[in-house]
């Protein structure tokens, strides 16, 4: 039997091995060097729109800020507005509320010298009807929380007369007490000062009396009478005691 001769694998082609291994190596390379690529690129995607959106909200913020500050101004620019606005308001109410009390003091001056007009007019120009004396009227006034009056009635004659004139009044007050009528002269309400008023004057005179009303009673009218000398009768005229106590 002839010898068989043997040849290892190794040693009849190693250069095959290395050139395997070699391309192996380069293929784990491009491999390695392919995703380092793509991985740099997917890198550099994110990174770009990641300043970009940095970017964009930079700006959002600068905007953001900007609005801000118009808003702040606006906000103060309102205040000072509200301020002015509500100043004006007060200076105005200040003004109208001056203007309403001038006003009251110019229509109670303007019915005092109403009153006056007349008053002077009854004595430099009496009605015919009405010539000698007169009872030209009469005001009321109350203290506070009390019974207690002072009534002021004012007495004119014309200057036609030109003379002196003189003579008695007498005041009475009617109402009611515990619902019945009744008369109080000044003897009943007045203490110690007598129940009659004397007057003496040429052309006008004002008398002032003070009394006082008994517990209970409620005064209805106000009844005054002159009685000057030497004249045929006695002057009297009544008055409403809820007119004359308001004035």
């Amino acid at each position: 039997m002839a010898p068989r001769i043997v040849v290892d694998e190794q040693t009849r082609k190693p250069w095959l091995r290395w050139t395997i291994a070699g391309l192996v190596v380069l293929l784990v390379a491009l491999l390695l060097w392919g995703g380092y690529g793509l991985a740099l690129s997917v890198a550099g995607g994110d990174w770009a729109r990641m300043r970009e959106r940095a970017q964009s909200l930079a700006d959002e913020r600068d905007q953001l800020e900007e609005m801000a500050k118009q808003l702040e101004r606006e906000n103060q620019r309102l205040r000072e507005q509200l301020t002015f606005t509500e100043r004006s308001a007060e200076i105005d109410q200040m003004a109208c509320s001056t203007v309403r009390a001038s006003l009251k003091e110019l229509e109670a001056e303007i019915s005092g010298l109403r009153e006056k007009v007349v008053f002077y007019r009854d004595i430099v120009q009496p009605d015919e009807t009405q010539s000698g004396v007169r009872i030209h009227g009469v005001s009321l006034r109350q203290l506070p929380e009390s019974l207690h009056y002072t009534a002021a009635l004012t007495l004119v004659q014309s200057v036609r007369g030109n003379r002196s004139v003189s003579g008695q009044a007498q005041l009475w007050v009617d109402g009611l007490q515990d619902g019945e009528p009744l008369r109080l002269d000044l003897a009943a309400i007045r203490s110690g000062d007598g129940d009659k008023l004397e007057f003496s004057f040429k052309f006008f005179q004002e008398l002032t009396v003070d009394f006082t009303l008994p517990e209970g009673f409620v005064p209805t009218r106000l009844v005054i009478w002159a009685d000057p000398q030497g004249a045929n009768n006695r002057i009297e005229r009544q008055f409403d005691w809820e007119e004359i106590i308001r004035g």
